[in-house]
């Protein structure tokens, strides 16, 4: 049948609605989803052998709301990122991180497609 999953389905109650959502989001950011890390998770709270605790993703920056740099809005008003693709074009340009209340912690990480700069 072309619905049918090979595992059976499990429910979960009493979950609401913004921590299924927070779920959703921090699992695809660290690469996986929902099903897989709430296995990995009971694996590893009842001692199965060689379970581990799934890998989290990077923790969300929130902007200081008394930040007086951006005043709050996470966003460098003096600094912008330019990003070009291979061929030199200009792909995108957007405002750059506050330095103040969101510094970056992986100075390494850069575009796929192209180079980026901060000015």
């Amino acid at each position: 049948m072309a619905n049918r999953h090979k595992e059976k389905l499990r429910g979960i109650r009493g979950i609401d609605d913004a921590l299924w959502a927070d779920l959703d989001h921090a699992a695809q950011g660290a690469g996986s989803d929902r099903s897989k890390v709430t296995k990995q998770l009971w694996e590893w709270f009842v001692g199965r052998p060689g379970a581990e605790l799934p890998k989290r993703p990077r923790p969300v920056r929130r902007p200081a709301m008394d930040c007086e740099r951006c005043h709050g809005t996470g966003l460098d008003p003096h600094a912008y990122i330019v990003q070009r693709g291979a061929d030199g074009v200009l792909q995108a340009q957007i405002a750059a991180p506050c330095p103040d209340c969101q510094p970056d912690d992986d100075p390494g990480v850069g575009s796929a497609s192209g180079e980026e700069t901060t000015r």
